[in-house]
């Protein structure tokens, strides 16, 4: 009997320990980061013949689903990087689609309208055709600024997720530090809850591959990304930096294959800067006192253009892969032929070379765009001082869009085409040649005709630096203006300028749009798996007021038995008296 005691007073200290349990469910049941605790009951081994000695609470384990999180995680990034993504396009749709209806549409339509006018009456209408026309150069100049604003913005945000995500990997690496020495279950499981949540935050950031096959042994416990281990147990791997560096715009004139010049076999050269000045050359000129050959060419070619001293103040010809070391030395690699263009300042230009070939046929060779290199501010994600590469998060998204080498890279996409249309806009209107009726566009296609008319109405490389050069207005003529207002219709690659800002809108527009169906689509799958995953973990209030009831039933019959094992011994006791 007194075996039966100590069986129902074990079943009394085990449901009171369920409702502690119970208890901490329902008061975390708004806890996100709370993974609902279930006790286990087993059956305290017996002596001899005993029947049994009661019950004892095993554990208090968390509720969890190793393969559901992973899945929860990865679509949390997932939708990190097209929220991200769909924030960026977002901001350059607004700047291209011109909600203000004020926009750079407008802006060229007022320049062409008010250019007929000025054609009609210059006198009249000069003042406000100047007025059109600083109104075109102020929005060139405003939209680059605009984008140039959307990447300083995501710089600082990237600086401001560095700083959060080495944060995390901090805490986490502390908190497997405190579950190697946890002593209590109760500690390991709330543990273990924080950092999951640091977890799901992390998710937010970068795309995590978590190896973890006994979750309380935090020796055994990675993080990694594409193969690279970030964290290994309380052991970090290194540290996130962005890493900012400034580049000098390189123009390389080199066959789309990297092989060889793109320059080569050509009878003359002339290089073409910002539009305007010109530096030629030609097989059979003596330069430097040199004749000049197939051979020397390219050499004497880049002499020649540095020589030029309107052109070298802001660019350097050189024949050779331009090579700098970690001391800043740059030196020539002699084994590569090709021509290349180098800004003296982080600055953008506008070059291009006039070739005639020995069939006396002219043609405009433009930069290797794939092997050239833009100039301008670069910023990449670190890690142990190497790139990293995150793809699929949101870290991954501000990464690339800060990164000119990237070829994801949005923002420096359409500052690329805001600057093409303006460089388009600048060459076409800059001067001209006219023969039998006949006009040659722009000064790229007209320079060495032998009618070539500067106009120069504008000058600049691009939308940053686009300027109106109003001493050049008053010397137009009628051809000029007559010129000027073809302009509007002259096709470059099938499309005229206002068709091809048409066309950018679009692109942005569909891209912009496809974003946001991707946004809404991993949200959905998010939701989703968020949805299956808090079945599993959460806590149902429903069900914890059953299992409540279950051990207030339990616990109300082990003390009822208790009574009656009492009640029986008081009757023993009063048979021996």
């Amino acid at each position: 009997m007194i075996n039966s005691f100590g069986a129902a007073q074990s079943g009394l200290r085990a449901s009171q320990e369920q409702l502690e349990a119970i208890m901490n469910n329902i008061a975390n049941a708004n806890n996100e980061n709370y993974s609902k605790r279930v006790s286990s009951l087993s059956e305290i081994r017996p002596l001899g013949d005993l029947v049994g000695r009661g019950v004892r609470l095993e554990s208090v384990n968390r509720m969890i689903d190793l393969s559901l999180k992973g899945h929860l995680q990865s679509s949390i990034s997932s939708n990190g990087y097209a929220s991200q993504k769909s924030e960026i396009l977002s901001s350059i749709e607004n700047i291209f689609g011109e909600l203000d209806t004020r926009g750079l549409s407008d802006a060229l339509d007022e320049f062409y309208s008010a250019l007929e006018d000025y054609k009609d009456n210059p006198a009249v209408n000069k003042s406000l055709f100047v007025s059109k026309i600083n109104n075109l150069v102020s929005k060139f100049n405003s939209m680059h600024r605009d984008i140039s604003e959307v990447r300083e913005k995501i710089h600082t945000k990237a600086i401001s997720v560095v700083k959060q995500v080495n944060s995390i990997f901090d805490q986490i690496a502390q908190i497997n530090a405190d579950l190697n020495s946890s002593e209590s279950l109760a500690t390991t499981n709330f543990l273990l809850d924080k950092r999951d949540g640091l977890e799901k935050e992390l998710s937010q950031y970068i795309d995590i591959d978590i190896s973890n096959q006994l979750p309380s042994k935090a020796n055994i416990y990675t993080i990694s990304n594409n193969g690279n281990t970030l964290l290994n147990g309380e052991s970090k791997s290194g540290v996130f930096s962005l890493k900012d560096e400034s580049f000098l715009q390189q123009d390389r004139y080199i066959s789309q294959t990297g092989g060889e010049s793109s320059l080569k076999n050509m009878k003359s050269l002339t290089y073409i800067h910002n539009g305007s000045t010109q530096v030629s050359i030609a097989i059979g000129d003596t330069y430097d006192g040199d004749v000049v050959d197939s051979g020397n060419m390219l050499e004497l070619f880049a002499k020649k253009i540095n020589a030029n001293k309107q052109i070298s103040s802001q660019v350097t010809a050189y024949v050779g892969e331009h090579i700098e070391d970690k001391n800043g030395v740059k030196t020539t690699n002699i084994l590569s032929d090709y021509l290349t263009i180098e800004s003296n300042f982080p600055n953008s230009f506008r070059g291009v070379v006039q070739a005639v070939n020995y069939g006396d046929t002219k043609q405009i060779i433009e930069k290797n765009a794939t092997l050239s290199q833009v100039a301008g501010k670069s910023s990449s994600v670190q890690f142990i001082d190497g790139d990293i590469q995150l793809t699929n998060s949101a870290l991954g998204v501000l990464s690339e869009n800060l990164n000119l080498k990237a070829s994801n890279n949005q923002i420096q996409e359409y500052k690329n085409k805001l600057d093409d249309i303006a460089y388009t806009f600048i060459n076409n209107t800059n001067g001209y040649s006219l023969k039998d009726g006949v006009y040659k566009y722009g000064t790229a296609n007209s320079l060495n005709e032998s009618n070539y008319k500067y106009i120069g109405l504008f000058e600049g490389s691009n939308a940053h630096s686009i300027a109106f050069r109003s001493e050049s207005l008053d010397a137009l003529e009628g051809d000029d203006l007559e010129y000027l207002s073809r302009t509007r219709e002259y096709e470059t690659n099938g499309l005229n300028i206002e068709d091809a800002l048409s066309s950018i809108k679009k692109q942005i527009s569909s891209q912009t749009q496809e974003a946001k169906n991707q946004k809404n689509n991993t949200s959905q799958t998010q939701e989703a798996l968020k949805s299956d995953y808090a079945k599993i973990v959460s806590v149902n209030k429903d069900d914890e007021m059953i299992n409540l009831i279950k051990v207030q039933a339990a616990y109300q019959a082990n003390a009822k038995a208790i009574q009656s094992i009492n009640d029986m011994l008081q009757v023993l006791l009063s048979i021996k008296q």
